[in-house]
């Protein structure tokens, strides 16, 4: 089974005022550290959709950037799922079987998370991690979907496709702890890179 990883990056990180795709964390960048996880993993291709601090995001991580395919959203502000479409439109043109969808501000999410995905795949067609039973991220579709979600206007983006799914979808069941945190304020970072260090000590 090909699995292609679709990372999330394109947002302006409004709360913090800075592309926070590029802020320090361990010895790369946020972002940074999220694509090297998912190269290490098994998956097929990984592709990065950047948006908002285009410019500054492609000239900070340009090495690890030649490593995967970029696709460039310039309709960031319409939000995530414009994103994702994105994506899809260019990974519909591979010969894949599954795209798992990776948020790109979750630097926990290892290798061996991914991994625990893509043995699945084949499984079912819908792969969903969850939080006290709900939705969560990452998550892993079968291929069939891409057309659906292309041709689609849904209302709350991948929401309505995965509240529709939920029910017969494969789950793998986390909490929500340190590991599977994303960064959305200023707090959150500091507090999660001052772990990570208390970790490293």
């Amino acid at each position: 089974m090909k699995v292609a990883c679709l990372i999330l990056a394109a947002g302006e990180s409004k709360r913090f005022g800075y592309p926070k795709q590029i802020l320090p964390w361990r010895d790369s960048t946020i972002l940074g550290t999220v694509i090297d996880e998912a190269l290490k993993a098994s998956f097929y291709k990984v592709f990065v959709v950047l948006g908002a601090h285009f410019e500054k995001i492609t000239l900070k991580l340009s090495d690890i950037l030649q490593k995967v395919e970029v696709v460039n959203n310039e309709n960031w502000h319409q939000g995530m799922f414009s994103s994702i479409k994105k994506g899809l439109n260019k990974i519909a043109k591979e010969n894949i079987d599954y795209v798992l969808i990776q948020l790109g501000d979750m630097p926990f999410v290892t290798s061996d998370i991914f991994n625990k995905f893509i043995t699945l795949a084949g499984n079912k067609e819908f792969i969903i991690a969850t939080e006290d039973n709900r939705p969560a991220h990452p998550y892993m579709f079968f291929k069939k979907y891409i057309p659906l979600i292309l041709n689609s206007d849904f209302k709350n983006g991948m929401r309505d496709l995965i509240n529709v799914e939920f029910q017969k979808a494969l789950k793998i069941p986390t909490n929500r702890d340190i590991g599977r945190q994303d960064i959305d304020t200023w707090e959150i970072y500091k507090n999660l890179k001052n772990f990570k260090n208390c970790i490293d000590k």
